[in-house]
């Protein structure tokens, strides 16, 4: 994949800006906004899946095969989650739980538990009393929802691009089929599970956003194009949106703007050296919620307190973990 883009610093600051808006939260504070839309945290989300939709499109489009495709995709994802769940289920909740930290191990709801957050599953809102006291109640770690609608998406990119012909056509009238569903749910059909397809079917659509413009970036590499995709998305976002929450044109703004923007500058900071936003994202709601309930440091020294920390886990699972896996993919790559 080309490196003259800043999508790694990018992913570093959606990182730092969901821990940033998350904080707020877990200080009983209502989060700050982007262009009185949507909270930061909602944006970086977003920002995840604009540049994820791009280079996952990317990676299944150069894989060998649909097995390396998912190979790379599980290795990404699923080794340092099931670390950070063992951290957070067996160490964390023991040790900040109400109940009793060794009854709890033993326990087979730590067991499920477990499974539960290693699996993407739909994570239960009491574990062993932990955070049943916290301004932020009965929430371990709220972020890892993304986790299973981003996987989701791999899934259903490999479908729509399965025969890697008419990709451009698969991708577009997939994305207009997600606008379908969220149009439907806005004028009130009755769908079953509606709040989950709200989701799914909003983050699928910038996550197919993204996709798409990976599928075309040859009509709009030049710099004046870039340009004219970032002021069209912004103007969208600030003019045309209904400056709520799920508001759709929000959803599809985000990915033309933020992809192009990432695409005009090149990083020499990070350029692929290293890359802890992941770890950042997973470990950091369970860090801050231990820190500002428990530190009594106030607004700024329990987010500078907490921001340490996760980044000390979020390297450790980078160097220990993380990378390990990325290397043998690149390794096993070379010899296929």
């Amino acid at each position: 994949m080309n490196r003259n883009n800043s999508f790694d610093i990018a992913r570093h600051i959606a990182a730092l800006a969901v821990i940033f808006s998350h904080h707020f939260a877990f200080n009983g504070i209502p989060e700050p906004k982007v262009l009185g839309i949507t909270k930061l945290g909602t944006f970086a989300v977003l920002v995840f899946f604009s540049i994820s939709g791009y280079l996952i499109a990317g990676s299944y489009l150069n894989s060998s095969s649909l097995q390396s495709y998912y190979t790379k995709r599980i290795k990404r994802i699923f080794p340092a989650l099931i670390v950070c769940s063992f951290v957070m289920i067996y160490i964390i909740c023991p040790i900040f739980g109400t109940g009793n930290g060794i009854d709890y191990i033993l326990s087979e709801n730590a067991f499920i538990a477990f499974l539960d957050y290693s699996t993407l599953g739909w994570h239960p809102s009491d574990i062993n009393g932990f955070a049943s006291n916290y301004i932020h109640k009965n929430m371990l770690n709220g972020s890892l929802w993304t986790l299973g609608f981003e996987f989701t998406a791999y899934v259903l990119l490999s479908i729509i691009l399965f025969r890697k012909k008419n990709i451009i056509a698969s991708t577009f009238f997939a994305i207009c089929f997600f606008i379908v569903i969220q149009l439907s749910i806005l004028n009130g059909i009755k769908i079953p599970h509606t709040g989950d397809l709200n989701r799914l079917s909003l983050l699928c659509t910038t996550f197919l956003c993204g996709s798409l413009l990976y599928i075309t970036r040859s009509y709009w590499s030049t710099t004046s194009a870039k340009i004219t995709l970032i002021v069209l998305a912004l103007s969208c976002a600030l003019f045309i949106s209904e400056k709520n929450e799920y508001d759709l044109m929000f959803y599809i703004s985000v990915p033309f703007f933020i992809v192009p923007l990432c695409t005009l500058f090149t990083d020499k900071i990070i350029n692929g050296k290293f890359d802890i936003s992941y770890g950042m994202y997973i470990y950091a709601y369970p860090i801050q919620q231990i820190i500002v309930n428990k530190a009594n440091l106030g607004f700024y020294g329990s987010l500078f307190t907490s921001l340490l920390l996760i980044i000390i886990l979020a390297c450790a699972s980078w160097l220990l973990i993380e990378k390990r896996f990325l290397v043998k993919s690149k390794k096993k790559a070379k010899e296929m």
